[in-house]
């Protein structure tokens, strides 16, 4: 999965979580994000909001310099459960972030 954008932007990454292409549910859970830019030059951490916990649905919203160093990124969703288990997201591929520069 390969999410583009481009530095500087602020619109929110939005994701449906699914396991095995089953919707993942979310009611009770708190979810986290983690970006790491492949390089090792930059890393991004913060709480991810479950916009839709019946579809499994969470957004991560940037924050400002969050999206200042152009790259390439692997990030996850890490998901707790109420029963205080814990899944990354997604599960056997990559989430890609792609982040060119902006054009002046």
């Amino acid at each position: 999965m390969v999410y583009y954008t481009a530095e500087g932007n602020t619109e929110p990454l939005e994701v449906r979580l699914t396991r095995k292409r089953e919707t993942v549910g979310l009611n009770g859970a708190t979810v986290t994000f983690a970006m790491q830019q492949r390089n090792g030059d930059k890393q991004i951490t913060g709480s991810a909001n479950v916009t839709d916990a019946d579809a499994g649905k969470v957004e991560f919203v940037w924050g400002g310099s969050d999206l200042d160093s152009p790259g390439i990124y692997d990030a996850e969703f890490d998901v707790t459960y109420a029963s205080g288990k814990l899944q990354s997201y997604p599960g056997r591929e990559t989430l890609v972030v792609v982040v060119r520069p902006s054009v002046d």
